[in-house]
């Protein structure tokens, strides 16, 4: 199972979305280092984007944190 973890992080220059994408348990890769999204949305759409480029298949479930 599939599954996309869409954070919001509060800090002094405003609020930022990253993404996880976790499979059977285990994270397979993260925005975290690379990528804060400016809104919930476009850090969903990146991170679908990524399972269905890297990964070939389409998340089971998107949780909103």
């Amino acid at each position: 199972m599939i599954e996309i973890y869409i954070e919001c992080w509060a800090s002094p220059d405003g609020i930022r979305y990253p993404w996880s994408i976790w499979q059977d348990g285990r994270q397979v890769d993260s925005s975290h280092a690379t990528s804060l999204y400016e809104n919930p949305d476009e850090a969903e759409e990146a991170a679908r984007k990524y399972c269905n480029d890297v990964l070939k298949t389409s998340p089971s479930n998107v949780v909103r944190l």
